[in-house]
Parts: structure tokens; C-alpha cells; sequence
């Protein structure tokens, strides 16, 4: 609500405490005393104060040029600063008053060096401002002396500058490391923005590369031999390097990889580089620039390839990143550090004094599309897929998910092959309903309908669908069991009752918390141990069983 002198106002009122609020808009009478408090000691105060200044608009801006003005005093000078400030946003806003940006410009002649860089700050946020705005900047350049005007031009020229502002960045010759950083971001910066349209083209998956390429390809550890088997005929030496990772060459598209159903994420792994003199920056840089990535980049991208920097472990290390990324692009200018917009993550490792990086695409991810929802402790569709690789896949099963949640099991078995019949039963009716919408898109997308049956009920007590072949489900492990009921207790009940269901050579093919007590309980009611696999959850190990009834 607007405040006025045509309005009365209760006798106990306080602008300090009026601008606490955020439906406070100021009046006319109130500009000139919440300008005053900016330049006030108390800077949660000021800061009220510039927000409240803010709301009123163009009005606020008016009155804050006409203050500056008469701010000539020694001691106004952090009110000067926080008037520019002030202007500077407004001038920012989506309605551009030119008298503003005039002004501002104006300043940069100012003697006092702290509003020389207020204005200096406020003009590298007048994006829309145009060429002129980066002419008064390099001008300001040309004859600034002072390095911190100097850090805060380089900065700005970065954010609002073009073709002239990188030629005088490229220029910089300092020993002040904080331009020298300043300086390098602002080229990074307008690498970014300074791209032709039609080079910029991202990555082609539908591509082979020339000659096979080695991969780093992640899964949950305990489910590299699943892996293993997607990759059989399809990729090269695949092979476990350690736990949750497996190796393998790429010889067809890159779409390939996007296949395996049991697959977390993938990259290409280039060869290390040992770090000379203690410097990372350098090692990185000629990581990105070596052949091997030109190789791996260019079997997948053409024209500009951008890229993010990210370290494994280790932090941010920003200054680090920043040298190598500036290096990197004068060494090859065709490759952008683009965090906002990236092709590729270069992920740094850094290990045994060497830098070893792999170089991950970013792709769309069309394997789960059927995901339309989800609800709590559902399977994660990469564990799903690993369960349903075990059950296998006939055109005459009856396949049932008795803790069915969102349908994932059942929407990758759908997926996997044609079925008789899949039946799920879960005790909450919105996962039900979530499951439902689930497998619908899932039938959509592999173009073909299976006889679905979903219900509400409990899995120790609903009744078995008829022709039983397969149980493939991920129970609950805590998260979903009722309040004081025992895990290993509920497991223990379901293998009997899956037992008891089962036809002989059925089988039951789950995810166990408690893989010795589910074992034993499987010994007792004639369910042999086909398969197990110990598997990482997150945070604890569970095992994949596959059990089948004698």
C-alpha cells in the first residue's frame, strides 16, 4: 500500500518500523528521511531502507540524484556510494529511465574514487544499456589509475562489454592477482556470450566415434556382473575396474549407452597429467587440450564445445578452476567454459601428483520417461532394471509385485518383454494411483499393452494372481513398514507366502535387508538360492536374490 500527505497517519507511527514490512511502499514525504538512513551507521537499517526505496520507483530514483548532489561533505561519502547503489537498481529495472543511466555514466568522472566504483558497479548491471555503455567503460579504463576501480571496470566490461572490452581484458598485464583473477573471469564470461548461433550445435548421440573409446561406465557396486551382461556383443573388453565401476569401449553411437538399463552414469576417462611445480591449473589445462580430448569431443560435437570444470572430492578450488579455464581458452578458443549451458562435465580428479579427468556428456536421459510419478522409498528404475535382468523376461508369465509402490519393477518388466499378465498390490491407494499412471506411460512408450491388474491390498494377505510364474519386488526395508512391526519378521512371513504361491520352478526375485534370516526362512519353505548379489542402498548393503520353489 502507497503512503502519502494526503493520507493520516496514527501518531504512533515509525518509518523504521514501517519499512520492516514488505507491503510498505513509500510516499513522497517519506523519500528524503529513508535517504538519510541510508548513509546510517546501522546497515540492516540501510539496507530496510534501500528496499523500501526500491518499491517507490522511479520517484525514489529522482530524489536520490537530487541528494547525491548535495552530498558534498567529507564524511558522506558511504551515502554517496549507497546512493549510486540505489540508482543503479533502479536503472536496472525493466523500465530503463535514461536519466538514470545518464547519470550514472556521468559519474565515472567523479574524483572521489568510492563513487567512482559505486558507479562503476551499477553500470556493469545495465545489460540493455548497449556499445556506448562499453565506450564510457574502456574510457574510465584508459585513465584509472587506481587498482580497485580498475578490478570493479574489469568485472563490469565482463558483464556488459563485447569484441572491444575482451581485446583490452586479453590486453592486462598486472601483478595484482585479484585483477589478473577478476580479468580472467570477465574474458570466461564473455567467451560465453560471444558465440555464433549456428556453431554452437551440442552433441550428436546418433554418432560413432572413427576408432572405439574407452569408457568409465558407474552402477550401484554389487551389480557390475547385471552391467557386464547389457554390455556383452554390444561393447568392447568390458570389464569390473572396482566396485560400481565398469570399463568397456564405445565402437558404436553414443545413443548405445543409453540402453543399459542397469547404468548410472558414464564417461571418458583421459589419460592423467602429472602437476609440474604444484600447479593443478596448468595439469587441468593440458588435460582439456590434449588430443585424447580432442578426440573424445570431437567424435560427438562440432563447432563450439562447452564445458563445465568440476573437482571429485576435493571442493570447488575456484581460482584453480578460473587459471585453468583461462588457459584452456586461449590454447582453444573453440572450447567454452559455459556452466550455465555445458555439452560436457570435465570431471578433475586429482591423484598420485597427477590430474586425471573425465569427460561426461550431457544427454537427455530417455530410459525412465515413464516416470510421471513417484512416492516415498520407491526403487530407483536402475535397481528395478537390475531385478527384472534376473527374473528374466517370457511371453507367458504372470508376473507380481506384491509391494508394487509406483510400478517401477512392474513398468521395467512391462518394458524388458512381452508378459500374460502383470499384477501389483500395494497398501497405499495414492501409490496405486502413481503406479497406474506409471505403467500407462510405460506401455505408451514401448508401443505395446499388457493385461494390467492394480489394487489396494496387503501383501501377506491378498490373494496370489492365478498362473503365478514370477514375484519381482523391492520390499519395504523401514521406511515403509508400519510403526512396531519388525522387518525381518514381515520378510519372513512373504517367503513363505511366496512359497506357498509359487508353482514349482516359480521363482521370487527380490531385494533382502536381512539376506541370512531371509535364506534361512527360504531353506524352510523349499525356495533353493539361484542367484545373489550383494548390493550398495545408499548407505547399507542388501542383497538381490533370486530364489526358486522346488
Amino acid at each position: 500500500m502507497r503512503h502519502d500527505a494526503r493520507v493520516a497517519r496514527d501518531p504512533g507511527f515509525r518509518l523504521e518500523q514501517a519499512i520492516e514490512s514488505v507491503a510498505f511502499t513509500p510516499g513522497a514525504r517519506d523519500l528524503a528521511p529513508l535517504l538519510e538512513l541510508l548513509g546510517g551507521a546501522d546497515e540492516k537499517l540501510a539496507d530496510r531502507a534501500e528496499r523500501a526505496l526500491l518499491r517507490a520507483g522511479a520517484p525514489a530514483g529522482r530524489a536520490a540524484i537530487a541528494r547525491f548532489g548535495s552530498a558534498s561533505s567529507p564524511g558522506e561519502g558511504r551515502l554517496r556510494a549507497r546512493l549510486l547503489r540505489l540508482i543503479g537498481r533502479l536503472a536496472a529495472g525493466e523500465e530503463i529511465e535514461r536519466s538514470f543511466y545518464e547519470f550514472l555514466r556521468e559519474r565515472l568522472n567523479e574524483r572521489d574514487p568510492r563513487a567512482r566504483r559505486a558507479a562503476i558497479v551499477a553500470l556493469g548491471k545495465l545489460r540493455g544499456a548497449g556499445p556506448e555503455l562499453e565506450a564510457a567503460l574502456l574510457d574510465a579504463w584508459d585513465r584509472e589509475e587506481e587498482i580497485e576501480e580498475r578490478r570493479a571496470l574489469a568485472a563490469a566490461l565482463g558483464k556488459v562489454g563485447g569484441a572491444r572490452a575482451r581485446e583490452r581484458l586479453r590486453s592486462v598485464v598486472t601483478e595484482d592477482r585479484e585483477l589478473r583473477r577478476i580479468a580472467d573471469e570477465a574474458l570466461l564470461r564473455l567467451a560465453r556470450i560471444d558465440v555464433e548461433p549456428l556453431r554452437h550445435k551440442g552433441i550428436d548421440a546418433n554418432r560413432a566415434p572413427p576408432r572405439p573409446l574407452p569408457m568409465v561406465l558407474r552402477c550401484r557396486a554389487g551389480i557390475e556382473p547385471l552391467l557386464l551382461e547389457e554390455l556383452a556383443g554390444r561393447f568392447r573388453g568390458a570389464r569390473v575396474r572396482g566396485p560400481g565401476v565398469v570399463g568397456a569401449e564405445l565402437a558404436g553411437p553414443l545413443a548405445d549407452v543409453l540402453r543399459l538399463r542397469t547404468l548410472l552414469s558414464f564417461g571418458f576417462a583421459l589419460p592423467p597429467e602429472p602437476i609440474a611445480s604444484g600447479d593443478a591449473a596448468e595439469a587441468l589445462a593440458r588435460a582439456l587440450t590434449s588430443p585424447a580430448a580432442d578426440e573424445v569431443l570431437g567424435a560427438f560435437s562440432d563447432g563450439e564445445r562447452r564445458y563445465r570444470i568440476e573437482w571429485a572430492g576435493v571442493g570447488r578450488r575456484r581460482a584453480t578452476l578460473v587459471r585453468a579455464a583461462t588457459r584452456v581458452g586461449r590454447a582453444r578458443p573453440e572450447l567454452v567454459n559455459d556452466p550455465s549451458r555445458r555439452d560436457w562435465e570435465a570431471v578433475a580428479f586429482e591423484r598420485a601428483g597427477a590430474i586425471a579427468v573425465e569427460l561426461r556428456p550431457r544427454l537427455d536421459d530417455p530410459r525412465f520417461a515413464y516416470r510421471l510419478g513417484d512416492v516415498p522409498a520407491a526403487s530407483h528404475p536402475t535397481l528395478a532394471a537390475a531385478l527384472v535382468r534376473v527374473a528374466g523376461a517370457r511371453p507367458g508369465d504372470v508376473v507380481w509385485d506384491p509391494f508394487a509402490g509406483s510400478g517401477t519393477e512392474l513398468a521395467e518388466r512391462l518394458l524388458a518383454g512381452p508378459a500374460a499378465r502383470l499384477v501389483g498390490t500395494d497398501e497405499d491407494p495414492r501409490a496405486i494411483e502413481v503406479a497406474r499412471a506409471n505403467l500407462a506411460e510405460a506401455a505408451r512408450l514401448a508401443g505395446r499393452e499388457a493385461p494390467l491388474e492394480l489394487s489396494v491390498g496387503d501383501a501377506l494377505s491378498a490373494l496370489p494372481p492365478k498362473g503365478l510364474t514370477t514375484i519381482v519386488t523391492n520390499p519395504p526395508m523401514g521406511r515403509r513398514v508400519r510403526r512396531g512391526e519388525d522387518v525381518g519378521a514381515l520378510l519372513e512371513r512373504f517367503v513363505e507366502r511366496a512359497s506357498a504361491a509359487l508353482p514349482r520352478g516359480g521363482r521370487l526375485v527380490w531385494i533382502s535387508p536381512l539376506p541370512s534370516r531371509t535364506r534361512a526362512a527360504a531353506a524352510r519353505a523349499a525356495l533353493s538360492v539361484e542367484r545373489a548379489l550383494r548390493v550398495d542402498m545408499g548407505g547399507f548393503d542388501a542383497e538381490l536374490q533370486s530364489l526358486r520353489r522346488r
